[in-house]
This record gives structure tokens, C-alpha cells and sequence, in this order.
């Protein structure tokens, strides 16, 4: 791909191995080799004991076609699968739903501890970021 030319989203987790399940409703998938990459807002974040964390689920979020799917996905990493993120820029981050303003196709972020606060929120915490590869390369 060249560097002018952006993949859409979609195409983006083509690439990765992982496509996902329905375009329009998925916010991810995992790949043949059991990784899993996630789809997250770039606005969505914040410090738990200084390490950085992005909101992986919202209960809010609940009535969203793809919201089953994603707490699959949520489980798969909690129970062992390795996890990614995919960090989106929304076009205008208080629009409901959200479209999709950019995203950087050549750096994604691993998931490491995922935790729940009191409110429901499922949050995965950023570890380093690493270049775009296979995630089961």
C-alpha cells in the first residue's frame, strides 16, 4: 500500500488476518491464529496507577448490534488470547453514532491487564506500540 493510499477499516483487518464478521456491526475479530484486534476511540482513555487504558466496552453501548461480539472478543482476551488495538480518530467525537475520521493502518497497541471499573466500563491497558505486522507472525 502506498503512503498516500489508506486502506478503509475494513480492508485494514483484511489485511491483518483478522476480517471482520459484518462491516457495518463488528468492532473486531480475530485472526486464524487467535489473536484478537479491537477497534477503539482515540478520545477514550485514561490513567489507572499511571499506566494508560482505552475503554474496550461501555455499557452503554449495550443495544449495538455488535456489543455481543465484542464482549466475546473481551472474553477471548481475558482468557488467554493476545489482544490489539486499532485507535480510531472520530470526525466529530460527540456525534452518535461515530464515524470514523482516521486511523494510523501501520501501528496498532497490545492489550495487556483488562480491568472493569464499578460503572461497567471494560478497559484495556496500552502497552508499547508495535509496528503493523500479522499479529501471529
Amino acid at each position: 500500500m502506498s503512503k498516500t493510499s489508506k486502506p478503509t477499516i475494513s480492508q485494514h483487518f483484511v489485511n491483518l488476518g483478522a476480517p471482520l464478521r459484518n462491516v457495518l456491526n463488528s468492532w473486531g475479530a480475530v485472526s486464524a491464529d487467535g489473536a484478537v484486534i479491537l477497534r477503539v476511540w482515540a478520545d477514550e482513555r485514561r490513567q489507572f496507577d499511571s499506566r494508560w487504558f482505552r475503554v474496550l466496552a461501555n455499557p452503554a453501548w449495550n443495544t449495538s448490534v455488535g456489543y455481543p461480539e465484542r464482549l466475546s472478543h473481551i472474553d477471548s482476551i481475558r482468557a488467554g488470547s493476545k489482544g490489539y488495538m486499532v485507535v480510531l480518530t472520530a470526525v466529530d467525537p460527540k456525534a452518535q453514532p461515530r464515524k470514523i475520521g482516521h486511523f494510523n493502518p501501520d501501528v496498532f497497541i497490545p492489550i495487556g491487564e483488562v480491568l472493569t471499573t464499578p460503572d461497567g466500563v471494560v478497559w484495556g491497558e496500552c502497552l508499547p506500540t508495535v509496528d503493523t505486522i500479522r499479529p501471529g507472525a
